[in-house]
């Protein structure tokens, strides 16, 4: 450990990796050492779980993916060695992977919870997130032709000038698949026919559904910074809806709450709100939750907090926001709440994303998984639209299904 600390400023990076050596130690031993045997055994196990978890939502090649599911189980053996030892991680990391990728962070605190139960294993949010990060990486990957983005290309100049810009653009837009560019004019009937995640344009241009860019027809460093930022959002809203619709898919024959007064209480939903401020309607959102004492004041804060710390992750579905803090940030029992607002609000600390609605998401028991329950049914279409009605009731919420 004196070694590492040399190298490594933070003490826990240098008992992570310490942890880790001393895993793969216990890997390589004698065949005949039981316990040495075990960890290996159970490693391997799990992560083969894991990833059977994830081909049921996409196909899942492991050659091509080798590198990362071998990264898999050694890490979960070094977990393991952890656990068994008494020394699981802690640090502020795993809150960041917890905002920044919540589906999959949740999907994996399920599959681990039945991993607990079959190995007598008790693994902790740190090092769920950890894991996490490796399915994260392997789904992605695996989906990756699947949420390449359509990006059209809106120019008013001239064939050169297009040509010129197109030219610059090309070094952001990456492996989109970029239509045009094509005039206003032509816009319309393109658009008619053919699926488009995103519009960059030079002039002002609007298309229900489709978010649109506004750019400067020079393309200034400053607009090519914004294209990248529109583009990660783009491409993680577009990554979202593939996730949601493929477990919504793989799980369609589980005995699983399809309406949402499944999983919210109709007092703990609110609709036709006032508000122009999105650190406000989250205070809103979870007023009913604190007046029932199962989350504290400091829960709250905390949530608007990850959204300053970490940007707009938690907008999973189109308009809706999920928010939610830690387990140990003042929450009391696992809940949920439901704001719809009077009207859409830019939300994020740059006011990157645009909602109406805001769940908060109140996580006590790593065993449940509200959030997969939920996002699928608030990720369709139809009840998209009625969310957005001016005559919205409560009952019209409670009713909305999967």
């Amino acid at each position: 450990m004196q070694l590492l600390d040399a190298h490594f400023p933070s003490e826990t990076e240098s008992f992570f990796l310490a942890s880790v050596i001393l895993s793969q130690r216990s890997g390589a031993g004698d065949p005949s050492d039981r316990e040495e045997t075990s960890y290996q055994d159970e490693a391997s196990t799990i992560s083969r779980d894991l990833v059977d978890a994830l081909r049921e939502l996409h196909v899942i090649e492991d050659e091509p993916l080798r590198h990362l599911i071998d990264g898999l189980t050694l890490h979960v053996r070094a977990a393991i060695w952890r656990v068994r030892n008494g020394n699981q991680i802690h640090s502020d990391t795993p809150r960041q992977i917890m905002v920044s990728i919540p589906l999959l962070y949740d999907f994996t605190r399920k599959q681990m919870s039945i991993a607990e139960e079959r190995h007598g294993i008790s693994f902790n949010e740190s090092e769920i997130a950890y894991i996490a990060m490796y399915l994260d990486t392997i789904y992605e990957t695996s989906a990756r032709d699947s949420t390449v983005l359509n990006v059209l290309f809106l120019c008013s100049f001239g064939l050169a000038s297009s040509s010129i810009l197109m030219m610059r653009l090309s070094h952001v837009l990456g492996e989109c698949h970029v239509h045009g560019p094509m005039t206003t004019a032509d816009a319309e009937s393109f658009l008619a026919e053919n699926p488009i995640d995103l519009i960059i344009s030079t002039s002002e241009f609007s298309w229900e559904k489709t978010p649109v860019l506004i750019v400067d027809p020079l393309l200034s460093q400053g607009a090519l910074e914004k294209v990248k930022n529109e583009l990660a959002q783009a491409s993680y809203s577009k990554m979202c809806t593939h996730f949601l619709r493929s477990y919504a898919k793989a799980e369609h024959t589980m005995d699983l709450p399809h309406f949402i007064h499944d999983l919210i209480r109709r007092d703990d939903i609110q609709v036709g709100v006032d508000c122009s401020d999105w650190r406000e309607a989250i205070r809103i959102a979870a007023a009913p939750l604190l007046k029932r004492g199962v989350v504290e004041q400091h829960y709250v804060e905390r949530m608007i907090c990850a959204v300053e710390d970490y940007g707009p992750y938690m907008v999973l579905t189109p308009g809706t926001a999920y928010v939610h803090a830690g387990i140990h940030d003042g929450i009391k029992e696992n809940c949920l709440a439901m704001c719809v607002l009077s009207s859409t609000i830019p939300f994020g600390p740059a006011d990157e994303k645009h909602i109406r609605t805001i769940i908060v998401l109140g996580v006590r028991d790593k065993e449940q998984s509200d959030l997969l329950k939920l996002a699928p049914i608030l990720e369709r279409e139809e009840n998209i639209l009625l969310l957005e009605r001016d005559d919205l009731e409560i009952d019209d919420v409670l009713h909305l299904h999967g």
